[in-house]
């Protein structure tokens, strides 16, 4: 049982360390994955060996066909290939990014699950359902199992930007080029990621719950059927 993230790990000032810089949508993930599937926290960058893992969740921002910049194939290869890869008793898969479900340019087989799941069967770990978000994707223990899922982002962004501030989970982007905010977060090696998304998410349980709701109210949410696509290996 883990949780990967595959936040890259960037220099933290001239100590010649490496961390990941860990937002709070990030962390609350991170929350959410080790309720379901435990810990440990591993990190992509660290290569870490998931050969004694049966149950995963990967945590990252996600666009269709990739898990932040990193493409479906690479870690569809990371995961079924060589001496680290996943076990044979491997057995659930996890995956919290946004459109996890989506196909890249409506190309079959091109979205991170499709990928994912063929390189699994591929390598002879069949029937294991992944689910992956049709949009951006709200997920948190104080929402419970279920993922919410944006389908009119052109009006969810303004609310979650003006709630994000007046719940002071993010700052005004000094570079408009890098998207409006900057989000809150931590920078924390694995050893502390447990308890920095644990503090996250409780920091960010009362902003969840009032943001879908809102959502609920403009009618910008996928209803259950449709937020969600399924695929088996």
């Amino acid at each position: 049982m883990a949780v990967l993230v595959t936040v890259p790990k960037v220099a933290i000032g001239n100590s010649g360390t490496t961390a990941s810089q860990l937002d709070f949508i990030v962390s609350t993930s991170i929350d959410y994955g080790l309720t379901r599937v435990g810990g440990p926290v591993l990190y992509y960058d660290d290569n870490p060996d998931l050969s004694g893992v049966q149950e995963l969740c990967i945590v990252g921002h996600g666009s269709p066909g990739q898990i932040e910049s990193r493409s479906a194939l690479d870690m569809a290869n990371k995961l079924t290939k060589g001496a680290k890869a996943l076990p044979d008793n491997f057995r659930r898969l996890i995956i919290t990014s946004c459109y996890a479900g989506v196909l890249v340019g409506n190309t079959p087989g091109t979205a991170v699950i499709d990928v994912i799941a063929k390189a699994l069967g591929d390598r002879g770990l069949k029937g294991i359902e992944i689910s992956g978000a049709m949009g951006p994707s709200i997920k948190a223990n104080e929402l419970g199992n279920r993922f919410r899922v944006v389908s009119n982002t052109k009006k969810a962004g303004p609310i979650q930007n003006k709630m994000v501030l007046d719940k002071h989970l993010g700052v005004p982007n000094p570079d408009p080029t890098q998207g409006p905010l900057r989000y809150t977060g931590t920078t924390s090696d694995p050893k502390l990621a447990e308890q920095a998304a644990k503090m996250m998410a409780k920091i960010s349980g009362e902003f969840y719950k009032e943001f879908v709701d809102k959502l609920e109210q403009q009618r910008t949410l996928f209803d259950e059927e449709h937020a969600m696509r399924t695929v088996v290996s």
